[in-house]
């Protein structure tokens, strides 16, 4: 996130509400180079800022020679560290920050803090490296100590990150088989405003044609190329990413928007890299405003995640993943998904809510408890057998095709009129942030 987009969400949040006061705010100044300014991670506590001058007067609500915007706390406080700083006794550092706490925004303009002490670095990290007690695993790394960066993406760039993002490009099919192919296509994955925007486009002259990826595939056989011998392909084009690092173990932090618009839904999860149809669900929802059947609501309301053995299995509520049910359709909000894995317990966030939480048993049986590695999967899927269940009704209309008919995606695209009015500019994933950090 930019300086100026930094300033601007701090000038939108600002609250003069005196219940809350901003706690001591810690500056560590260390030899030969290095600062450290943190507050305490009190709970409710969300967000941290720090905008910084080194010797020079700093103005409220102006940058700073450092600006630093820190979402998640580490060892119980929200810190701001940069080793390149080199500081003197008697640099007086002058700063204001800024705090979101429980949805509402709080700034102070501290006393110039003056560097009296100058604290060893080294000592510092080795007592850092000591307390190291490594459970994640990232693949051609081995064993990583607590709190480092696996992934770390704000999207700030025009272009997605080959050294982070594999972008794909395939025909699926199992265990999924949507009615979509996954390409790079600039009118259907781009970066817009610092988010990263998918959004599925309608393609019927790919129904009857032979569509050869060539190079460009990211897979094999029939993943790559169809033959027109009468089976009617996928009608649309949406995008898929695939995270470059592998990984096992890990607190996985994303704040993203999710699609709205019949018969999509949203693809976030951790893939096994060696059984694809093992995954880590962060979070399934579906498009549709409303999906019904018997008085059970499995529409765009309901939030699914947690693990997954067999990915063709059908997501409703006789399922045994976790739910939770909102007011409103999910994706008319902006909302920070989260999922803590150790090889012990995985724990559900949405918003801070914990709403699934997964118990050393639990994770046995699943198979979660093993260091087997994963990527992790950023993408909007459309239609397909499994995601949408025989039955139900979206708005009073009878779902415009049966899962495993041979002629579903004919009966699809034939009822597009149904579907494809439903669809508007909110038909899309944005992800703001992505963040993997090792536990």
């Amino acid at each position: 996130m930019t300086i100026t987009s930094v300033l601007f969400f701090t000038a939108a949040l600002l609250c003069c509400n005196a219940q809350y006061h901003i706690p001591v705010i810690k500056f560590e100044a260390f030899a030969p180079k290095g600062l450290r300014v943190s507050i305490p991670a009190q709970d409710k506590v969300e967000r941290f800022a720090i905008h910084l001058n080194i010797g020079n007067p700093i103005e409220e609500m102006e940058p700073g020679d450092i600006s630093a915007y820190i979402t998640k706390p580490s060892k119980g406080r929200f810190t701001y560290f940069d080793p390149e700083i080199q500081l003197n006794n008697s640099v007086v550092i002058y700063y204001w920050v800024f705090v979101q706490y429980d949805q509402m925004g709080f700034k102070k303009s501290g006393n110039p803090w003056k560097v009296d002490k100058l604290l060893d670095i080294s000592e510092f990290e080795k007592n850092a490296e000591e307390s190291c007690r490594n459970r994640t695993k990232v693949l051609g790394m081995g064993s990583v100590c607590p709190e480092k960066d696996i992934i770390y993406d704000t999207f700030s760039e025009h272009t997605i990150k080959s050294d982070i993002w594999t972008i794909e490009e395939y025909i699926p099919t199992k265990p999924d088989w949507p009615f979509n192919i996954y390409q790079q296509d600039p009118s259907v994955i781009q970066i817009t405003d610092e988010h990263l925007r998918i959004a599925p486009k309608i393609k019927e002259a790919n129904v009857n044609k032979v569509i050869d990826l060539g190079d460009r595939c990211t897979r094999t056989g029939k993943q790559c190329k169809t033959q027109n011998i009468g089976i009617w392909n996928p009608p649309v084009v949406s995008a898929q990413l695939r995270s470059t690092a592998a990984f096992c173990f890990g607190n996985i932090t994303i704040r993203a928007k999710l699609p709205i618009g019949d018969y999509v839904y949203s693809e976030i999860y951790l893939e096994d890299i060696n059984v694809p149809e093992r995954r880590l669900i962060i979070a399934f929802v579906r498009g549709n405003a409303n999906y019904e059947k018997d008085g059970n609501d499995i529409g765009g309301k309901v939030l699914y995640g947690g693990p997954q053995k067999n990915a063709s299995d059908v997501m409703d509520f006789q399922s045994g993943i976790s739910k939770y049910r909102s007011q409103e359709h999910i994706g008319k909000q902006w909302h920070i998904f989260e999922v803590y894995w150790t090889p012990k317990e995985i724990k559900l966030a949405i918003d801070k809510y914990n709403y699934g939480y997964y118990s050393s048993a639990d994770i046995q049986d699943t198979g979660f408890h093993k260091d087997d590695m994963v990527r992790l999967v950023l993408g909007v899927g459309v239609a397909g057998p499994f995601a949408f269940p025989d039955g139900y009704t979206s708005s009073g209309r009878s779902k415009p095709y049966r899962s495993l008919s041979s002629r579903a995606i004919k009966t699809f695209i034939s009822n597009k009129s149904v579907w494809e009015s439903t669809w508007s500019n909110e038909t899309n994933l944005q992800v703001d942030y992505v963040t993997v950090t090792s536990v």
